[in-house]
């Protein structure tokens, strides 16, 4: 008889107990032994790297615990199951920091997607981007500066009378000659067109000495959100910088937003998860446990390779060995963590 399970079928059909995958499918054999935590670090190495030197570099300058913190991200994991649909998924702690890449990554589809939501309804949508001009003073002057003129833009005639609404997002590189910082915003708008003359001479007013701005419509909604997404949740890339100027980056962003929306889009919320809870799922045993088990029961080895190869498994199964038995919540991340941390 054929079996399903190495075909290239674009189908994912259920997997039930009669449909057990063949001993010798092997799938990332450099990542059999892994952790779940582990198995995501794979994918951010660099990003990972540079984000633990970061907060063990916070945590001797003052911000104790905040690297144990981000250690612990992503250890504690358990498998669910979707009973809507038959989904296996990992459930994990979360450190919530924000130049945590295992954090970062489910941050940034979410925003993505929420602002591919909005623009793909909005009217005429552009991209405007505004800068100031390149000065020696402390990045977090700068922000201050900054986020400060665009609050008074929105309020110029030109601006208020003609735009509807947006979302913008806050972004920050060195510059070439790694003297100066170059904070700028990437603005979604919605409404009439703006002459890029005249929002040049409006932007030169509110700020009294920059002028030099971009702003063209939006051809492609999915491109142009996955392009301001990435920088939703760290505002920079990390790995392009010392430790020191991602310390000063940190420090300077702390308690600020990176992204936000104004008029029509105020309340809209960017962060917005999908309607699927894991509180609403089947709760199985730890990710390591069930990895040794999936050896000798033929149910978890069906959890594993439905996971494994993201196919659905047949609902109708009884899981009741599999199931965690702790009456506890599934997750409660954020109960013994100092919230304040997160802008870090």
């Amino acid at each position: 008889m054929d079996t399903p399970f190495c075909s290239s079928s674009v189908h994912t059909p259920s997997i039930s107990l009669h449909d057990a995958p063949p001993d010798n499918c092997q799938s990332e054999p450099d990542l059999s032994n892994a952790s779940y935590r582990n198995r995501l670090i794979h994918r951010h190495r660099r990003h990972y790297e540079a984000a633990r030197n970061l907060y063990a570099a916070l945590d001797d300058h003052g911000h104790s615990g905040i690297y144990w913190r981000f250690m612990d991200c992503r250890r504690s994991a358990h498998f669910c199951v979707d009973p809507s649909d038959g989904r296996v998924f990992v459930a994990a702690n979360s450190c919530h920091l924000r130049y945590c890449p295992l954090c970062s990554q489910a941050r940034k589809l979410a925003i993505e997607a929420n602002t591919a939501a909005w623009l793909s309804q909005a009217a005429y949508p552009k991209l405007l981007t505004l800068t100031l001009k390149h000065t020696t003073e402390p990045l977090k002057d700068q922000l201050t500066r900054l986020y400060q003129s665009f609050t008074k833009l929105r309020r110029q005639l030109l601006f208020s009378t003609n735009v509807t609404g947006g979302i913008w997002f806050f972004q920050v590189k060195r510059s070439p000659s790694g003297s100066t910082w170059h904070p700028h915003l990437h603005c979604f708008v919605a409404g009439n067109w703006l002459p890029q003359k005249a929002l040049s001479a409006a932007w030169h007013k509110v700020t009294g000495d920059s002028y030099i701005l971009d702003i063209k419509m939006i051809r492609s909604v999915k491109t142009a959100a996955a392009y301001v997404a990435r920088y939703a949740t760290t505002a920079c890339n990390i790995t392009e910088l010392s430790v020191e100027h991602a310390m000063t980056v940190a420090e300077s962003l702390y308690r600020r937003r990176l992204c936000g929306t104004f008029g029509e889009c105020r309340k809209r919320r960017l962060t917005a998860r999908p309607d699927r809870q894991p509180r609403d799922c089947i709760r199985l045993v730890s990710f390591s446990e069930l990895k040794a088990m999936a050896a000798t029961s033929q149910l978890a080895g069906l959890v594993w390779y439905s996971w494994l190869h993201n196919q659905p498994i047949d609902t109708s199964l009884d899981f009741t060995t599999l199931k965690f038995q702790d009456p506890q919540p599934l997750l409660s991340p954020r109960a013994d963590k100092p919230k304040q941390l997160y802008f870090y």
